[in-house]
C-alpha cells in the first residue's frame, strides 16, 4: 500500500494524490477521511472481466475464479464510492476519469474533454480520407465562382474547419 506519511505530505504540499487500490483499502480510507474522491472502476460484464484476465496469462483457472468470486463480492459495493465508471475500454475510462477529475475541480491539466476528444477524432478522419477534396476544395470554388465576390470569399475559406464543425 502507500504509506499514510507520503499521502499527508503531498497533501500538505497541495497535491492530489491518486491511490489504485482494492475495495479493502477503498473502504478503510473511506471511512478514516472524509475530503476523499472515490471512484469505482469495474469491466462491463463478469464474462469480459474474465477474458480479459485470461487474455493476459499470467493466472491458473484457479486464481482466474478466486478473481471473478472476489468481483462478486466487490461490485455490489460500487454504491459506496461518489462516481461509477466502467471500463468498457482504456481510451473511455480515461476521458470518463478525466470528466469526472474536472467535474470535480481536481485538474487543471488541460486534457480533453470528451466532445474535444471526439471533435479531434473527427478532425483526424477529415483530415485522413476528406483531405484531397478539401485541398482542392478554394480551386473548384474558384472554378465555379461567377465574380470576384465570390473568388474573394473563397480564398477566406477554411474548408477543413467547415466539415469538422459539421
Amino acid at each position: 500500500g502507500t504509506p499514510r506519511k507520503y499521502v499527508e505530505q503531498e497533501l500538505k504540499k497541495g497535491n492530489n494524490v491518486i491511490l489504485e487500490i482494492e475495495v479493502d483499502g477503498a473502504t478503510q480510507v473511506l471511512n478514516k477521511e472524509a475530503n476523499v474522491l472515490s471512484i469505482f472502476l469495474m469491466p462491463p460484464n463478469l464474462t469480459e472481466l474474465a477474458n480479459r484476465i485470461r487474455g493476459r496469462q499470467t493466472e491458473d483457472e484457479e486464481k482466474i475464479k478466486a478473481r471473478l468470486d472476489k468481483a462478486l463480492l466487490e461490485i455490489p459495493l460500487k454504491h459506496n464510492y461518489q462516481y461509477v465508471i466502467e471500463n468498457d475500454n482504456v481510451a473511455n475510462a480515461v476521458a470518463k476519469i478525466t470528466d469526472v477529475l474536472h467535474l470535480e475541480g481536481l485538474t487543471d491539466i488541460k486534457t480533453p474533454t470528451v466532445y474535444e476528444r471526439l471533435e479531434q477524432i473527427v478532425e483526424q478522419i477529415v483530415k485522413e480520407k476528406y483531405m484531397y477534396f478539401v485541398n482542392n476544395w478554394e480551386t473548384n470554388v474558384k472554378l465555379l465562382a461567377k465574380n470576384e465576390e465570390e473568388k474573394n470569399k473563397a480564398k477566406n475559406f477554411d474548408a477543413e474547419t467547415y466539415l469538422i464543425k459539421l
